[in-house]
């Protein structure tokens, strides 16, 4: 007598019959089951690994040619199967989920494990290619999703109280098989064997998709171009842009030295030391830190700040990384202007990381000022470009330089000054 792979309930009702089992013969070309879980994709994945290699005695295909299986999975009670999607073989989604006494109630009589239910997927019948097999190489038959993560999915294992259960109280063979070319005789007329032996490893253990956020951080000023003694609004605002729930959030910035804080508020956390503790964002949510600074010194000053810290991974981005063309890194600058005193020069300088530079004075190229240097002798307003930072990407701000009828010693900003004596006229 063959053995029967388990047939499924139609419309809530089990279909029962006269089946019966017994020991069959173990083949000696046998296989185990595993079944292993992908956070990535939430996808479990269902694989028979072969103790055997293709082509063999029974077998001289170079692929492993499949009639029928069944694979029995031990599941949480609230698990729901979906997107069950063949690999090798084409296998049917299961149609009734075995195990509650409260469904299937001869199941109350028996005794097996009633933390879990049961349900079996079966390979339809007639024959598949699995392609080569190889010993212990896993060989992929199925994968599935579920409705929510809910604890581990298991192969029943041969030594389950389940499948005497099943078999005692509705006449049903819930069994893991597997029966293919190379587990049965080349003679062709003795019964099949089985050539299932057992589980490989433990059960998969979903874990939940990690959380992905994406934090985009700009910063502002209410006014560029100050004198010394002006006050300066300088607004940062952050926004989650999803797709999940942002936890953790922080802000690190950066006050240059030629600008004071006079005061600071934001709409969510605290701000305190050069750190804005924002906690948690929505996805869709802004908060608004705004500080209200002082300006001290004449020159180009530079604020920086950045998202330094964040539960989640940001799906663009690196907290804390100092990347400036990072979505959550933000700069903006204030210039006071420079006073030249009269018989002296100011020369200004760039990092000297910046290539292909570009002077400009007025709007107009500075003819040979291609250098991280720039001397300059003249009233004017002074830009430049590079190839990886200019003032034509807002990276910064105008250096403004006017008359003055005054000679301080050195200005240090971002663009560093220095003021040189120039030879008297005869």
């Amino acid at each position: 007598m063959r053995k029967f792979t388990l047939i499924m309930a139609l419309a809530g009702s089990l279909l029962l019959g006269a089946f019966s089992s017994f020991a069959q013969d173990l083949s000696t070309n046998q296989v185990k089951y595993q079944i292993t879980f992908d956070q990535a994709t939430q996808s479990y994945t269902v694989w028979v690994i072969p103790m055997y290699n293709t082509p063999n005695a029974n077998n001289p295909s170079t692929d492993e040619m499949g009639s029928t299986a069944q694979v029995t999975l031990k599941i949480p009670k609230d698990f729901v199967m979906k997107n069950l999607t063949s690999i090798h073989g084409s296998w049917r989604k299961p149609l009734t989920i075995l195990g509650n006494p409260a469904t299937h109630p001869k199941f109350a009589n028996y005794t097996y494990d009633k933390n879990f239910y049961y349900c079996s997927v079966g390979k339809e019948p007639g024959e598949s290619s699995y392609g080569k097999f190889t010993a212990n190489t896993p060989v992929a038959l199925f994968s599935f999703q579920t409705t929510g993560c809910t604890g581990p999915v298991e192969i029943l294992d041969k030594s389950d109280p389940f499948i005497a259960a099943a078999y005692k109280a509705y006449s049903l063979n819930v069994e893991c098989s597997f029966y293919s070319r190379s587990g049965q005789s080349s003679g062709g007329n003795g019964l099949p064997t089985e050539q299932f032996l057992q589980m490989l490893g433990p059960g998969a253990q979903c874990q939940e998709a990690p959380k992905k956020i994406d934090l985009v951080l700009t910063t502002s000023l209410d006014n560029k171009l100050p004198e010394v003694g002006d006050n300066v609004k300088i607004t940062v605002v952050v926004k989650n842009n999803g797709p999940d729930n942002a936890t953790g959030v922080q802000v690190k910035d950066a006050l240059p030295s030629g600008l004071e804080i006079a005061g600071s508020s934001s709409t969510q956390g605290s701000y305190a030391n050069g750190i804005w503790t924002i906690g948690s964002l929505a996805v869709g949510e802004s908060v608004v830190l705004t500080l209200t600074t002082k300006v001290v010194a004449t020159g180009i000053q530079y604020y920086v700040a950045e998202v330094s810290k964040a539960d989640q991974e940001d799906i663009n981005s690196t907290p804390d990384n100092g990347i400036p063309d990072e979505d959550d890194y933000g700069q903006t600058c204030a210039g006071a202007p420079i006073l030249l005193c009269a018989g002296q020069a100011v020369e200004l300088s760039i990092a000297s990381t910046y290539t292909n530079v570009q002077w400009f004075k007025d709007g107009t190229s500075i003819s040979g000022a291609n250098s991280t240097t720039l001397k300059v002798t003249s009233t004017g307003t002074y830009t430049f470009t590079a190839t990886n930072a200019g003032c034509s990407t807002g990276a910064c701000c105008p250096i403004i330089v006017v008359e003055g009828n005054c000679c301080p010693a050195e200005i240090c900003v971002p663009v560093t000054i220095k003021r040189v004596r120039t030879a008297a006229k005869r």
